[in-house]
């Protein structure tokens, strides 16, 4: 399983982008994140849809985690 953090900055926006981890939290490798730059760079504004939020969690495509607890248990 994938995950992406969509990350700010508090350079220039040029520097705003995703982060995209692979199974036990590691960053993903090159290869990885060229064949994902790949595919994204095919996509147009039409091939972008959008999701009720509250229907996203529902549908468990969205899981909202609160990293506090595990670090306040630990």
């Amino acid at each position: 399983a994938y995950s992406a953090c969509i990350t700010a900055s508090h350079n220039p926006a040029d520097y705003n982008g995703i982060k995209v981890f692979i199974e036990g939290g590691r960053d993903a490798d090159e290869i990885i994140t060229e064949k994902i730059e790949t595919q994204i760079s095919t996509l147009t504004a039409q091939d972008v849809k959008s999701v009720d939020f509250d229907q996203a969690v529902e549908d468990k495509l969205i899981e909202i985690i609160n990293p506090m607890n595990e670090f306040v248990d630990s």
